[in-house]
């Protein structure tokens, strides 16, 4: 809305919503006058590499009133003032209709912190506020999620001819002098007025949807197939209820449509980068084991959408709480469990554990991508897990430590596999012995040696007269029934291998 900021000692009836000068106004005014207006954006600043800061009238610093540099000096007034990346040349629909493109406004972002720079021939809101230029964010002109360009716009109010003059923007009129970058096309065969150039290097992609909404959502999507979604329903209306744990969720009245406690939803937040691939409708995509998926009518064209799929999409963080189920499934062909129960039967004497993969709701974040890499530089990294902690990979696992590797639990540790080496790697000269197969084999040649030890008669001068039925066990005899008694000595009682 427009307004006009009232002189001191003028009386006004009413506020001007439609004129865009003060002198337009009826009986004329000194008064100041502020309006949003529409623009079209013809350049944008991105970096030094821009070629105002190469010209003749590139901006420099006011050293004098600059902050100091890296080095705590007075910065040189010859340093190019980078706080003009993100300002935008820009021409005012109506104030500046057919103004040459060297006089028109370079404006700065209305609003900081959060910054989405328009491309070129995108529409933008002006505005003058105490001798500055501001312009926001693209004005949602085709509410296409790619672009929202309006390439007949400059055409319109820029350009036009005098004789054989040209007024406007010789870019877009003269050849010669075109917009240097690639042309993108708005419609299927292009045509003038629906091809032209949207930036140095971006071109449209017909290919990128929006997102799906539900009720309530906060939406962050960009142009390029990545979007942070805040959410709270889901197509499963019966979900919007409270949940045991989630009692200031609870609502006071039951939701007559759906006959259940109508309560907060279930709060989840859905981060993605890359969109699935499109699919015509009805066709279908696998890639296995992942799930089957399917096309949809509402992703065949521009401004159609799609819904997050943490299994096709590039890469996911997904966020969620209460009866909200991820749809989440692994690519590994390796599994932990088969039907209901772990795959190796063998974790325990009285078979395997109890423990059942969980339905994938409540609190809890999923990350799903092609590669995941955590890293702690220069500190330590903690995983803590209340319950199991499982990994599965239909590859290798490797651990490498430089100092020490050390595993500590209170009931057993079991490592179950065809093959295992300890020292170097995949080395196959020393098997390991049985522990009480070995036990047992020597336990019997013990008892052979001992079986084949023979009597015989001897005397000795102080044991009186010699006995052809009994004599003195040899010290030899006495040694190996000592050892062969203390073989299950050689047994650990904490590390067991399985034949």
């Amino acid at each position: 809305m427009s307004y006009w900021k009232k002189a001191e000692g003028k009386n006004y009836s009413s506020l001007d919503n439609f004129k865009t000068t003060p002198s337009a106004q009826s009986g004329g005014t000194s008064g100041e006058f502020y309006e949003f207006e529409p623009a079209i954006v013809l350049d944008i600043i991105l970096d030094e590499k821009h070629e105002i800061f190469s010209s003749k009238t590139t901006p420099k610093l006011d050293s004098d009133r600059w902050q100091s540099d890296l080095t705590g000096k007075k910065p040189s007034k010859d340093d190019p003032d980078l706080t003009w990346i993100g300002r935008a040349l820009i021409r005012p629909i109506v104030s500046q209709n057919s103004v040459e493109k060297e006089e028109l406004i370079w404006a700065i972002p209305f609003e900081g912190g959060v910054s989405e720079y328009p491309l070129v021939n995108e529409i933008v809101i002006f505005v003058k506020y105490m001798d500055k230029a501001f312009y926001t964010r693209k004005l949602n002109f085709n509410n296409y999620v790619n672009t929202n360009a309006d390439l007949q716009a400059e055409a319109n109010y820029g350009g036009y001819s005098k004789g054989e003059e040209q007024l406007g923007n010789r870019e877009l009129n003269q050849p010669n002098v075109a917009y240097q970058g690639p042309a993108s096309k708005l419609r299927t065969d292009g045509g003038n007025g629906w091809e032209a150039a949207l930036g140095r290097y971006f071109l449209t992609n017909k290919n990128i949807r929006g997102i799906k909404r539900f009720e309530g959502d906060t939406v962050l999507e960009s142009r390029f197939g990545q979007s942070i979604r805040f959410s709270t329903y889901d197509d499963v209306r019966g979900n919007d209820s409270g949940l045991k744990g989630y009692k200031d969720y609870y609502g006071q009245v039951n939701n007559p449509k759906f006959n259940v406690k109508a309560g907060g939803g279930n709060p989840m937040i859905f981060i993605r980068n890359r969109q699935r691939p499109l699919l015509e409708e009805g066709k279908t995509h696998q890639v296995a084991p992942l799930p089957k998926i399917t096309g949809t009518k509402v992703e065949k064209n521009v401004g159609g959408y799609l819904e997050e799929d943490i299994n096709y999409d590039g890469s996911s963080i997904q966020i969620t709480s209460g009866m909200t189920i991820s749809k989440w499934v692994t690519s590994c062909y390796k599994k932990m469990w088969t039907v209901g129960t772990e795959e190796q039967k063998a974790y325990s004497p009285n078979g395997c554990s109890p423990f059942k993969f969980p339905v994938l709701d409540h609190d809890q974040i999923i990350i799903s991508s092609d590669r995941l890499v955590l890293s702690a530089r220069w500190g330590e990294q903690f995983q803590y897990s209340k319950k199991r902690f499982s990994i599965v990979t239909d590859s290798e696992y490797t651990v490498d430590a430089h100092d020490q590797m050390i595993f500590n639990t209170n009931v057993k540790t079991v490592i179950n596999s065809p093959a295992i080496y300890l020292g170097e790697y995949d080395q196959t000269g020393e098997p390991a012995l049985l522990g009480q197969t070995t036990v047992n084999w020597m336990y019997d040649l013990c008892n052979w040696l001992l079986e084949h030890s023979h009597w015989y008669l001897h005397s000795h001068e102080d044991a009186g007269k010699e006995s052809p039925s009994q004599t003195q066990l040899p010290v030899q005899i006495q040694q190996l029934i000592a050892l062969r008694d203390k073989l299950q000595t050689l047994l650990s009682r904490r590390v067991f291998i399985t034949g």
